[in-house]
């Protein structure tokens, strides 16, 4: 019996050291993903912002608004993230951006702003997504408008919430350019 306790011990010494030396590797290199400090993160993006490189101020704007949501600054943060997500042609986290400024900060005054680059998202999204030559999509119709009724919503409420906004007026030129390309899909699909 002696001997097969000594092959039950050693398989389980087999077993147990490779799964330690795992869990000791997950636990470094999760570790070693530590937050940077908030003058760190502001520095770097504000860096990449100034060169013009807004993919890369993109981690450390996430990092800035998801870490320091109750810094005094949260809302920059948020908004500049926006900004950057647009800059960089990543519409669909600009748009989730934007949807989550409006949730957390119903009533501030940069909402306007937030709500703009929304609808100028969504609607370079739209237009992304749709590669094909002018003439072939609206042959046959633009295949999906629910990103282009969102905008157009959004684009109404600016409007009508905001009329002395900087960026009403420009909302009204997307706005009816959102009208003529919905016009223009439900004619072709009609037709």
């Amino acid at each position: 019996m002696t001997l097969h306790f000594k092959k039950i011990a050693l398989w389980r010494i087999l077993l147990f050291v490779p799964l330690m030396c795992c869990l000791v590797a997950c636990k470094e290199s999760s570790s070693s993903k530590t937050v940077e400090s908030e003058d760190v993160l502001l520095y770097q993006a504000k860096k990449h912002l100034q060169d013009g490189k807004y993919q890369m101020a993109v981690e450390p704007l996430t990092q800035l608004s998801n870490n320091y949501q109750v810094s005094s600054q949260s809302q920059v943060y948020r908004l500049e993230l926006l900004h950057a997500q647009y800059k960089a042609g990543d519409y669909m986290d600009a748009i989730e951006t934007s949807n989550q400024y409006v949730a957390l900060y119903p009533f501030e005054p940069n909402i306007d702003y937030a709500m703009f680059l929304k609808v100028k998202a969504s609607i370079a999204e739209f237009n992304s997504r749709h590669w094909m030559p002018r003439y072939i999509r609206e042959s046959y119709g633009y295949t999906d408008a629910a990103i282009l009724d969102d905008a157009m919503a959004t684009a109404q409420i600016l409007i009508a919430s905001f009329p002395n906004s900087k960026f009403a007026a420009e909302a009204r030129t997307l706005s009816d350019q959102i009208k003529e390309m919905l016009l223009k899909k439900n004619y072709h699909i009609a037709s």
